[in-house]
């Protein structure tokens, strides 16, 4: 009776949170990636997952990206109650309006580490966060038997992550990692509309920034010509009578080439602001 009492008045244990942000240059995708990856890690931890701010990043004219991005709370491209379904969540802005700091802050250590020994830092963007404890290090965000030992840091976060699942497990955890209900709702109705019933293909045609930065690898970049021959072969492997097209390529030529032999169906964003076309693109 005496250690029943004893346990009743105890305290219950503070809630521990996980937080990450990617890599500065990694796109809004690779963003939603990173997202699985540390949702499986916090469900292995039992922490509640802080989710960052998704990164809207910017391009010069010639595909350079820029270090001004914008930022948007996760909420507003992403559906939470879906994540929130499978584990506990909660947005960045939340966390840190509680008064919450971070614990334990880990700079993945890919060139160098600057700041080291900062007690405020900047984290996905946002400046002035406090941090009791920052370090850099590589593949401490792979080692769950080390972080299962720091049960006593509250909140333990890591920054400049370009970790991702692999396929295999990241299609468990896909199904919660669902874009605003918005996105789906005007996707099925503009098949509906420019669509209807016949069947179409759907090509992703990567061009701008890949055309410098992934110029040496093979198999990787299609021209207009291959990627007219692809669709074809396609359409006629499905037997699909149309082709939807999504594509940054602003080559004027290279577009009237598709545009002659496939007349591909495209979405345009509906306003010319980084959000909007941010949105389009999910």
């Amino acid at each position: 009776m005496l250690s029943l009492s004893i346990a009743l008045l105890a305290e219950p244990a503070p809630e521990s949170y996980l937080l990450f942000d990617a890599i500065p240059h990694e796109q809004l995708n690779k963003q939603r990636r990173a997202l699985m990856f540390y949702l499986d890690l916090a469900r292995r931890l039992k922490r509640t997952l802080v989710l960052p701010r998704p990164r809207l990043v910017k391009k010069d004219a010639n595909g350079r990206f820029l270090p001004d991005s914008e930022y948007v709370r996760w909420g507003e491209m992403f559906n939470v109650s879906a994540l929130g379904k499978l584990h506990p969540v909660v947005e960045l802005e939340t966390f840190l309006e509680g008064g919450n700091t971070i614990s334990l802050l880990t700079r993945i250590d890919h060139k160098g580490c600057p700041g080291s020994g900062a007690t405020t830092v900047e984290f996905n963007g946002l400046g002035g966060v406090k941090v009791d404890e920052f370090q850099c290090a590589s593949g401490m965000q792979y080692n769950t038997g080390a972080l299962f030992k720091l049960r006593d840091r509250t909140s333990i976060a890591f920054s400049h992550s370009v970790d991702q699942l692999s396929p295999q497990q990241a299609l468990p955890l896909r199904k919660y990692v669902r874009f605003d209900n918005s996105v789906y709702e005007r996707a099925e109705a503009f098949v509906a509309e420019r669509f209807g019933d016949k069947s179409f293909v759907a090509l992703h045609w990567r061009r701008t920034d890949f055309l410098r930065a992934r110029a040496t690898r093979t198999g990787v970049l299609q021209s207009a010509a291959e990627l007219v021959r692809q669709a074809v072969a396609l359409k006629a492997k499905h037997g699909a009578e149309l082709v939807y097209l999504a594509t940054d390529c602003d080559d004027a030529r290279e577009l009237a080439y598709v545009q002659k032999h496939l007349g591909p169906v495209r979405y345009v964003p509906e306003g010319k602001t980084l959000a909007a076309r941010a949105d389009a693109a999910n």
